[in-house]
């Protein structure tokens, strides 16, 4: 895989994770749920310090002139279900696992995806045991 590949990777998943933090943050000040307006909020506080790892660790690894993209527009899906909250961080983890799977990332960095996969698996947890 090419170095310009991986770029285009780091930047597919800060444009994923900024978006869910938007996501989750929309749908915390939305939703009629105590439970889900907890978890959405602990998930939205929490993803920034995940966002600004990967990011500042990959760009760590990188000569000095690389600079991540940051997103121009965030795209939030609007389809958000109170009865199936999860679903949209069940498929962003599934995303973010494919992408560690096809990429070349340093052993480092596969970790700390990893912790925020595990991260947003915490979630899918708290949003699909509600009651």
């Amino acid at each position: 895989m090419s170095t310009t590949d991986t770029h285009e990777e780091i930047n597919d998943i800060v444009q994923n994770l900024f978006e869910s933090q938007v996501y989750a943050h929309y749908n915390h000040l939305n939703t009629r749920s105590y439970a889900i307006h907890k978890a959405l909020g602990n998930y939205y506080e929490g993803i920034a310090e995940h966002i600004d790892e990967l990011g500042e660790l990959y760009m760590g690894e990188q000569p000095p002139s690389f600079l991540l993209t940051i997103p121009d527009s965030i795209q939030i899906p609007m389809n958000f279900s109170e009865t199936m909250p999860h679903k949209y961080f069940h498929e962003l983890g599934d995303t973010l696992d494919e992408i560690l799977e096809n990429g070349d990332f340093s052993e480092v960095f596969s970790d700390r995806l990893r912790a925020t996969i595990a991260f947003i698996r915490t979630t899918v947890y708290l949003l699909s045991r509600l009651k």
